[in-house]
């Protein structure tokens, strides 16, 4: 290695160790004006004092520090300090909150809700309410759904046999008594809703109680007309073979029917006659069949044949015999 080289990497070294020497220096220099600025409060010398001088450090994020201050001061609730070296805090936005100390401000989770500048909490959502993320204001629950709890993100859907309106509902309203709501998210009263009126009306040959979620078919022995919230039962002197019927079926020939809601007729006594009658007074009995007539299949009564007659109750051609 040659003279020159060696005087070269010697001079380099020397250089490193200035520059090492020099930040050791500056490091120092920092702690040290650390130290005055942190001791200030107990007593010891202040920036403003003679004889001292400091170095001019940045508040970190989350301080601020205004003209001649000694040390950084927190960012108050319902405000934020997002860069270093602020001197004053910024103000919270609505739509947000901020904690002590905060760098950012923090968006109002859903929820909840900020209604205004400079909120250090964030308040809940009213029942009957649901808060997005941001918001400003609790918006009331739409039609077809309902906000039971505080706190609520969004509405739940109104469910099956309820309906929900108008706005800002806690609770789903059963649906009506002679109305069926099928749907979940149902929005108007049909009883009181002109189109809904006629399409979830209950229909003939069924009924409705409140909160019927699809019609219920009528049972045997009884009739339901159009728009029933319950069944009735069929009337004396008619009766009700099956199920769904929407009016009373008359009692057919050959039987009688004496009670309301019979869903079979009684069979006419042998030697009586029930005829099939559009009165329901005459049907609700049977009739014995008179003196000079027969009655062969409990429908009809039949005249004896001239000269002969019957005693009463004859069902046969048979019992008919001449007159003494």
């Amino acid at each position: 290695m040659s003279s020159k080289q060696h005087l070269g990497k010697i001079e380099q070294w020397h250089r490193k160790q200035k520059i090492l020497a020099a930040g050791i220096v500056s490091l120092m220099l920092v702690l040290l004006a650390s130290f005055l600025v942190g001791t200030s409060d107990a007593g010891a010398a202040k920036c403003t004092d003679k004889g001292f001088y400091c170095m001019a450090i940045p508040c970190p994020k989350g301080t601020f520090c205004p003209a001649e201050a000694t040390t950084a001061s927190r960012c108050t609730g319902g405000s934020y300090c997002p860069n270093a070296g602020m001197g004053s805090p910024k103000i919270c936005p609505a739509g947000h909150y901020c904690r002590p100390g905060a760098k950012a401000a923090i968006k109002c989770p859903a929820g909840t809700y900020c209604p205004e500048n400079g909120m250090e909490h964030h308040k809940n959502c009213p029942a009957g309410h649901f808060c997005k993320i941001k918001s400003t204001r609790p918006m009331k629950c739409y039609r077809g759904s309902y906000c039971p709890n505080i706190g609520m993100a969004k509405g739940k859907s109104c469910p099956k046999g309820h309906y929900c309106s108008p706005k800002g509902l806690i609770a789903p309203i059963p649906c009506p008594a002679r109305f069926y709501c099928p749907n979940k998210g149902t929005l108007y009263n049909p009883e009181r809703h002109n189109s809904l009126r006629s399409k979830l009306g209950c229909p003939a040959g069924s009924y409705c109680p409140k909160k019927t979620v699809k019609p219920i078919r009528c049972p045997k022995g009884n009739y339901c007309g159009m728009r029933s919230a319950k069944p009735s039962p069929c009337l004396k002197g008619k009766y009700c073979p099956k199920k769904g019927m929407h009016r009373s079926g008359f009692c057919p020939a050959g039987y009688y029917c004496p009670k309301k809601g019979m869903s079979k007729a009684i069979k006419c006594k042998r030697g009586s006659y029930c005829p099939k009658n559009r009165i329901p007074k005459l049907a609700m009995k049977h009739t014995r069949c008179p003196a000079g007539y027969f009655c062969p299949n409990n429908k009809l009564r039949i005249k004896c044949f001239e000269g002969l007659t019957s005693r009463q109750g004859s069902y046969k051609l048979s019992q008919c015999r001449k007159k003494k």
